[in-house]
């Protein structure tokens, strides 16, 4: 089993080359063989460990590597293609079995970029094509402690807020940043609202129970440090404003989840117009079939201040099949679409500046993913991006990836 695998991974790697043409390139690819080479050392003894183990674990470590390669086949800026990966390091700690601490977890992880990018040097495209696109760093991502208050949890620290807030679980399949987190919401502070890469110094409080809650979060107005992008800092300042947000989930039935929620950002980035302000509803459902096979469909709408901000409106929506199609029992199909709208005030700001642009970029995603073996998934993409970056200038624009997940774990 082992060896059809190298063999398969080689073959992928190989093939990728080819579509490339540059040694740079394939210098770059190549490293995936090692991450690959761990996961398939360890991978089998920690299935097994799971299988003939069931007391909970007092530490968790893991590792997933992501690696994008991607190709801007028609319009947007220029054709070209280029390579970006991901690697993300968890630890996590039971501190209730570990050292008594009652109702208390918790978790570090590190993160790795490289420093490739691709939607702003070749589809021009403002949603972003790829969720693990941008100008990389190795930093000190999440760092938290969540506890347990008996009425509901809190959590402290270094927080994605995309991680508690904005989850839309059946659009996770899709690689497109914005069935992430909508791009109304991400493009709020001056340095994101603390999303992939930069996370927030802040604080959430869940309450509720499994099938209705309210998540309330309170976090930094500007993650990081814009000066240094590639460093994880905690730096307070005044003025810089608060990021605090109150969501609903509610779930009326196993298969059918409802999200709401509301957004202020009171550091508005032009001086004299106030607190900016948004919200966002989800909607998602397993329509049909059960646990093994079946169709899930999910649709998201957001709006932020118009006068502040460039987005003024999001709508999205996609479903997702989940059955064996073609190589095995892990297999996901998915079209989506995403739709951004620029504020009615931007478009008359650049109209008058004699810069203007189209209402809206639309993007289309078909995705598939199948998991090859334990340890290795792949993930072929296709989106074609109507008006990319809002531009007049720039033809609509068609992107091809592929997506290769190689993942490692073990329990002590």
């Amino acid at each position: 089993m082992l060896s059809a695998s190298i063999i398969s991974f080689k073959v992928v790697v190989r093939l990728a080359h080819a579509a490339a043409g540059n040694r740079a390139f394939m210098r770059r690819i190549s490293l995936l063989y090692i991450p690959a080479a761990i996961a398939m050392s360890t991978a089998v003894p920690v299935i097994a460990q799971e299988e003939v183990n069931d007391t909970p674990p007092v530490a968790t470590f893991s590792a997933l590597y992501t690696a994008d390669l991607w190709t801007n086949a028609a319009g947007g800026v220029q054709r070209g293609h280029t390579y970006l990966d991901n690697l993300d390091l968890v630890a996590t700690y039971d501190a209730d079995r570990g050292i008594g601490l009652r109702g208390t977890t918790a978790l570090v992880s590190l993160l790795y970029n490289n420093r490739s990018t691709f939607s702003d040097r070749f589809a021009g495209d403002l949603q972003t094509i790829s969720n693990i696109d941008t100008d990389g760093a190795l930093r000190l991502y999440e760092a938290w402690i969540d506890h347990d208050f008996g009425a509901g949890r809190l959590k402290l620290g270094l927080i994605d807020f995309n991680s508690e807030f904005d989850i839309n679980e059946t659009g996770s399949l899709f690689v497109n940043s914005s069935h992430g987190i909508g791009p109304e919401l991400s493009q709020v502070g001056a340095n994101g609202p603390g999303i992939f890469p930069v996370p927030a110094l802040g604080a959430r409080v869940l309450l509720g129970s499994e099938k209705i809650a309210v998540k309330l979060g309170v976090f930094e107005g500007i993650p990081g440090d814009p000066e240094h992008p590639h460093q994880t800092v905690i730096r307070l300042q005044n003025g810089e404003g608060v990021l605090s947000t109150l969501e609903l989930n509610w779930r009326p039935v196993k298969t059918v989840r409802l999200a709401g929620g509301v957004w202020q950002h009171s550091g508005s980035p032009i001086a004299g117009l106030g607190a900016a302000y948004g919200g966002h509803a989800i909607a998602e459902a397993r329509v049909s079939g059960d646990a093994t096979r079946s169709l899930s469909a999910f649709a998201r709408v957001g709006m932020a201040r118009g006068d502040v901000y460039e987005l003024g409106d999001y709508v999205g929506a996609g479903v997702a099949f989940y059955a064996p199609l073609f190589m095995g029992e892990d297999e996901q199909l998915g079209l989506a679409v995403g739709s951004a709208g620029n504020a009615g005030f931007y478009r008359r700001e650049r109209q008058a500046a004699q810069q203007p642009v189209e209402a809206r970029e639309t993007v289309l995603e078909l995705t598939y993913r199948t998991r090859l073996t334990p340890w290795l998934a792949v993930q072929p993409d296709l989106q074609y991006i109507f008006n990319p970056g809002t531009d007049p200038n720039l033809d609509d624009a068609i992107a091809i990836g592929l997506r290769l997940e190689i993942g490692w774990s073990t329990a002590k």
